[in-house]
């Protein structure tokens, strides 16, 4: 059973984020409610009231659950943004009139950074794919003077391991996980790691020194600067 998250963590990030896995770009009530410094009840209600009314359909948003600071559960409401805009423009005062050309930039940017995350998502399982073929290689080189024992079973593994911490820092994170500067980070990681193999096994080094010296490279390379965010944006100018 997952775990009720609580409002203060719900509460963190951009007032437009991205949903699992960038599905999608999305907001919530709760969000909606800080940013105008009122009641989240008073959005809820507005909420209701459009749903009552038919100007925004049951079925185009998504309910949840909360713990407030006391542990008690309440519900808040996930928005994409033409419900989001709806509820704002439903609502009154000045903080709504600047929430509302607020939250319309907010998606519009939001829609473009998840664009180019998916893209850059793609990009990096292509040159895993691809760096797959030779990492193929090695592990059947591998397998004819060393077939049980794990630097050879477990090849893939440690090879992902190792691109994936010089990524990030942690070997556990999932790529659905990563920003879009560390998934371009694997992407080059990938390209070494394919492009290393191949000059190491022109040369006719023994495919244990091989090994060896590709999770070295990686190791050494996770020792230095990840790209910045500016060269990341460049990359996709």
């Amino acid at each position: 059973m997952t775990a009720i998250p609580k409002k203060v963590e719900l509460l963190k990030g951009e007032l437009v984020d991205f949903t699992a896995n960038h599905k999608d770009v999305q907001t919530s009530s709760l969000k909606i409610a800080q940013t105008l410094e009122v009641q989240h009840s008073d959005i809820t209600r507005v909420i209701k009231r459009l749903i009552a009314s038919g100007a925004i359909s049951q079925r185009s948003i998504a309910v949840s659950d909360y713990l407030n600071d006391r542990g008690k559960s309440y519900k808040y409401y996930l928005l994409k943004e033409v419900e989001a805009l709806q509820v704002v423009m439903s609502l009154s005062g000045e903080k709504a009139e600047q929430l509302h050309k607020k939250i319309a930039h907010a998606f519009v940017r939001m829609k473009d950074e998840n664009a180019k995350w998916r893209e850059q998502a793609l990009l990096a399982t292509s040159c895993t794919k691809l760096a797959n073929d030779n990492i193929h290689w090695l592990q059947t080189e591998l397998a004819k003077v060393i077939p049980t024992s794990k630097r050879c079973t477990m090849l893939f593994v440690h090879v992902q391991q190792a691109i994936t911490k010089a990524a990030t820092g942690s070997a556990k994170i999932e790529r659905s996980e990563m920003t879009l500067c560390q998934l371009y980070r694997v992407e080059q990681l990938e390209q070494q790691v394919r492009a290393e193999i191949e000059r190491l096994r022109a040369d006719g080094i023994p495919p244990e020194q091989i090994r060896d010296d590709v999770l070295a490279m990686l190791k050494a390379t996770g020792k230095k600067e990840a790209p910045t965010s500016d060269q990341t944006e460049r990359s996709f100018s």
